[in-house]
């Protein structure tokens, strides 16, 4: 119970019922939900001061961290040869091929962890700003820089090499099979999911029947043609010697014949000669 002096009277107003409504507004918070008084407020929520023997504290801190370089780790490596790992993946190689050429350089890590760290984003989702990603043991290991460079000279080497077989080249060698599986009632669109579920390849059917049908069309071009050339060289050549028969010979020039004696007599009497 409070009482107020006013002028010529004297007001009493109870307080005793709003004393929770006072001491929520006293912590900030309504009506719909309280919280412990002793509780201690986000930091977020006031302004936060630093003292100038902290600041200088702080200065020496970094100035002392900035003498000596961070060690390199697994994971360090992992990132720096990860170009040359997307150029491996494309030219035939595999996550335990990786994972061996590591092993070369005394570096052992699992294809799990490979394959989990180079996973690529699918595609329609956005990157998280936070790495779900746990520290593993595996890559915390440290490395040295002499160890990273021979490691990233290795995978360049690997990534302009190739693995396997392209597509074409794989249904180059798969003509026989296919010309056979097509005779035998079979189409290119089910050869190209026989492909894609048997097998993990993906392909498209028009793209198994464009590598086929340019397969054949080369062979075809490298086929002989059963002495057909020669036999054309040969009428070539009876027609050239026909026409050579056929021409007639050049008429030769007759030599004059030297006149007798008695012709000689004969026209000098004649010329008076």
């Amino acid at each position: 119970m409070h009482q107020y002096q006013t002028t010529g009277e004297k007001l009493t107003i109870d307080l005793s019922d709003r004393a929770g409504d006072f001491k929520g507004a006293k912590s900030g918070f309504s009506d719909q939900g309280t919280k412990d008084e002793n509780e201690v407020p986000n930091c977020l929520d006031m302004p936060h001061y630093v003292s100038h023997e902290t600041r200088d504290k702080i200065k020496q801190f970094l100035r002392e961290k900035s003498k000596t370089s961070r060690p390199l780790t697994v994971e360090d490596v992992l990132k720096s040869i990860r170009s040359s790992v997307g150029k491996m993946l494309k030219r035939g190689f595999g996550y335990e091929d990786i994972a061996e050429a590591l092993l070369e350089h005394d570096i052992s890590v699992s294809v799990e962890i490979i394959e989990t760290f180079y996973a690529p984003t699918e595609k329609g989702k956005r990157k998280s700003r936070k790495k779900p990603r746990e520290k593993l043991p595996e890559l915390e290991l440290s490395v040295s820089k002499e160890q990273l460079e021979k490691i990233e000279a290795r995978f360049q080497e690997l990534a302009k090499s190739r693995k396997g077989l392209n597509l074409q080249e794989l249904i180059s060698e798969l003509k026989e099979e296919i010309d056979s599986d097509l005779k035998a009632g079979w189409s290119y669109e089910y050869i190209a999911r026989w492909l894609r579920d048997d097998f993990g390849i993906d392909i498209a059917p028009g793209t198994v029947k464009r590598y086929h049908q340019k397969e054949k069309t080369t062979e075809s071009d490298k086929e002989p043609d059963n002495g057909k050339t020669a036999t054309k060289g040969k009428a070539q050549g009876g027609s050239e010697e026909s026409s050579k028969s056929s021409t007639p010979p050049p008429k030769q020039k007759r030599r004059l014949q030297e006149p007798t004696s008695k012709e000689q007599e004969k026209l000098a009497g004649e010329f008076n000669l």
